[in-house]
């Protein structure tokens, strides 16, 4: 099994192997962050990271620029890491910004891009790029709703809605030949506490311990920043509020739920973060050894 680490901006390679710094301030929420990361930290530790995901896999705003590109770039050539880009759901605003990072490989074979858009992967083969493409988390469209308790669950899916939604998207026919019409054959999924039926024709890049809920291009932080007039214009205005800024959310549960050592779990809690609403699972099943793991790292930031 392979692993990678995330990382949006060139900044976040100076915390690389001092995670830890992260998390000094006792909050409720690094208190959520560092029960869902530690695990994580004993397998960087121990285990070799062969792969850099550098970039955003949820906001064309959040996008690296050139220059952080070729930072990334050095940054893989001393640490022997294989670069691989992540972009997000776009508009024109967003392709422009993709291709101008992918210009820098015009005429040899550039890093895999991880795409979460029909019109960016678009973009790329009318560009003959060379590099591969990987089907990005938010093209995933296997059905999660994380906000729902056990016990909702069982109210609203029937035993055929839980076999449904416990299958991979990855795995309907129809699926498989999109992918094959983009000559794709690696996909990212998120972690989850359901073991997924997979597509053994396929390889996998499995993120933990993020999961995310829900996304969109609309995002409350950019929205506070604009113009009554331009709030809900897809422009390419944004004040970038949501740096450095996360929301911790929490619903309580009014049933009795335990974990597995048996203490109550008394609410469900995610985090927003930007444009994206997230949950967190530090439990890792087992991952076939073709498979990737994909360790979220550039979420603490």
């Amino acid at each position: 099994m392979e692993i990678g680490i995330t990382a949006a901006h060139a900044y976040h390679l100076k915390y690389w192997g001092k995670w830890e710094h992260l998390f000094q301030k006792k909050t409720s929420l690094n208190q959520y962050l560092w029960n869902g990361y530690e695990p994580f930290f004993h397998i960087m530790k121990k285990e070799k990271i062969s792969f850099l995901y550098f970039g955003n896999s949820f906001c064309q705003y959040e996008l690296p620029s050139v220059e952080e590109v070729k930072e990334a770039i050095h940054f893989c050539d001393e640490h022997e890491l294989q670069l691989v880009i992540l972009t997000p759901p776009v508009t024109d605003y967003g392709i422009e910004k993709i291709l101008n990072i992918i210009k820098r490989f015009d005429g040899k074979d550039g890093p895999a891009v991880v795409v979460n858009d029909f019109g960016a992967a678009e973009a790329l083969i009318r560009n003959q790029y060379k590099g591969e493409l990987i089907w990005g988390r938010v093209l995933d469209k296997t059905i999660r709703e994380l906000r729902m308790t056990d016990l909702e669950q069982e109210m609203y899916y029937s035993p055929k809605g839980k076999e449904y939604m416990f299958t991979l998207a990855s795995t309907a026919e129809y699926y498989t030949s999109v992918l094959k019409n983009y000559k794709v054959v690696r996909l990212q999924t998120d972690c989850s506490k359901t073991e997924f039926k997979e597509n053994n024709k396929l390889y996998y890049d499995y993120i933990f311990p993020t999961e995310y809920v829900t996304t969109g291009r609309m995002c409350m932080y950019r929205i506070a920043g604009q113009d009554t007039d331009n709030k809900y214009l897809l422009n390419d205005s944004c004040k970038r509020l949501c740096r450095g800024q996360k929301q911790f959310l929490t619903k309580p549960i009014d049933y009795l739920k335990l974990d597995k050592q048996g203490n109550r779990i008394r609410e469900l809690q995610m985090v927003r973060k930007g444009n994206t609403l997230f949950t967190l699972h530090a439990v890792m099943g087992e991952i076939a050894e073709k498979n990737r793991l994909i360790i979220d790292m550039g979420f603490l930031f």
